[in-house]
């Protein structure tokens, strides 16, 4: 995962520098490598245990939860996420296939379901040329939400953050 250096643009990771902020409400994940048929499950186990959860285990435990005190209105600790937003950071992916594409698809819906946007950022222009040609031949809406710069991702994450707080100010007056 991936922080903020106090006042810059500049994002490290927090393992390996002092110093490092993460950001509230959101996670950076770099990843380096492919995204290909062969590689999608190890991406997948790695960003569940590096961002502390699975979106189908979460959405599972809220079916559990909701069939046992059939209340739609009943919380669980699971449904109170800290984290908002998912940035991927894909400056060192080299290769990104089809399945791999599908696999993204596949993550943004089941993160929609607990209310966590993802968003890509800094791809190659060969991985976007991808993610495009992947669209436009299967005749689908985009559903990729791309920044060039993990710095905008996150403006961005925090502009919506800011609204969401706002309007539930506003709403709860």
């Amino acid at each position: 995962l991936l922080g903020v250096v106090p006042n810059t643009d500049l994002y490290l990771d927090i393992k390996h520098y002092k110093g490092i902020q993460e950001i509230s409400g959101m996670k950076i994940f770099h990843y380096s490598g492919s995204l290909n048929f062969a590689s999608r499950s190890t991406f997948k186990s790695m960003l569940f245990k590096r961002t502390g959860f699975d979106p189908l285990a979460l959405l599972t435990l809220r079916k559990k939860d909701l069939e046992l005190t059939q209340d739609s209105f009943s919380k669980t600790e699971q449904e109170d996420l800290v984290t908002k937003y998912i940035i991927l950071d894909f400056a060192a992916l080299t290769y990104i296939d089809p399945s791999g594409v599908d696999t993204l698809r596949s993550l943004i819906d089941n993160y929609r379901q607990i209310d966590v946007e993802m968003y890509i950022c800094s791809c190659s222009e060969t991985v976007f040329e991808t993610l495009k040609k992947c669209d436009n031949y299967e005749g689908k809406s985009s559903q990729f939400v791309i920044f060039p710069t993990i710095h905008d991702a996150v403006l961005y994450s925090q502009s919506c953050l800011i609204e969401k707080e706002d309007f539930h100010y506003s709403s709860a007056i």
